[in-house]
C-alpha cells in the first residue's frame, strides 16, 4: 500500500502538533506517535482526533481505535483529556461513539 505517513522523521520541535481524523491512514500509527514524542517540546501539546465507528471510508482507512487502544497507544504520555466528541443514538438509549479526541503530552 502507498505509505501516507511522514516521509522523514520530524526534526523541529513542536509546541503543539495536532492530528485530526489522520491517525487510521498511516500505515504504522506506533511510529507516528514515537515521531510526535521526538518533535515536541517538553511542554509540547498533541491535539488528536480519531473516528471509532463508521463504514471504511476507503482501502487506506486502515485502523480504527477504542478509547482504550488509543490510551494503550499513548502510553507513557500524560493524557490532559480524552474523551468522546460525538456520536449518534444506537437502540433508542446507547450512544454509538463516533469520533474521540485526546490531548496528551510526552
Amino acid at each position: 500500500t502507498e505509505d501516507v505517513g511522514p516521509s522523514e522523521p520530524l526534526e523541529q520541535s513542536w509546541d503543539v502538533i495536532v492530528c485530526n481524523q489522520v491517525i487510521e491512514y498511516v500505515p504504522n500509527p506506533v511510529a507516528l506517535i514515537a515521531d510526535f514524542r521526538r518533535a515536541l517540546s517538553p511542554d509540547g501539546i498533541l491535539v488528536l482526533t480519531y473516528p471509532a465507528n463508521w463504514p471504511e471510508v476507503e482501502p487506506t482507512d486502515l485502523f480504527r481505535f477504542t478509547r482504550a487502544g488509543m490510551e494503550f497507544l499513548l502510553s507513557g504520555w500524560t493524557i490532559l483529556d480524552h474523551g468522546l466528541l460525538g456520536g449518534v443514538p444506537f437502540e433508542g438509549s446507547e450512544l454509538l461513539p463516533l469520533v474521540y479526541g485526546a490531548v496528551a503530552q510526552p
